[in-house]
C-alpha cells in the first residue's frame, strides 16, 4: 500500500517498548524481532533481516532455556517410597 516507512518504524517502536517492558528474555520480544525481520526481508533488506533472524532465535532459545521448555522429567522421583 506504499506505507512502508510507516510500517518500518511502527515495528521499530514496538521492539523497543516490548524490550523495554518485557525484557528481551520474554517470547514476545523474539517473536517481534521474527516479524520483523520478515518485514525487513520482503522489502529488501536481505542483511538486516539475517542479522535480526538471528537475534529473533538467540532470544526465542533463551526465553525456552529460562522457562524450562524441552527438559524432561523423571516421574520415578514423585513416586513415595
Amino acid at each position: 500500500m506504499g506505507l512502508t516507512s510507516e510500517a518500518g518504524a511502527a515495528y521499530r517502536e514496538s521492539i523497543d517498548i516490548a524490550a523495554t517492558r518485557l525484557g528481551p528474555g520474554h517470547p514476545q520480544y523474539g517473536i517481534l524481532l521474527r516479524n520483523y525481520a520478515r518485514f525487513l526481508r520482503q522489502t529488501g533488506h536481505k542483511t538486516e533481516a539475517k542479522a535480526l533472524e538471528a537475534e529473533s532465535r538467540q532470544a526465542m532459545q533463551q526465553s525456552a532455556r529460562d522457562r524450562g521448555l524441552g527438559m524432561t522429567v523423571d516421574v520415578s522421583a514423585f513416586r513415595p517410597k
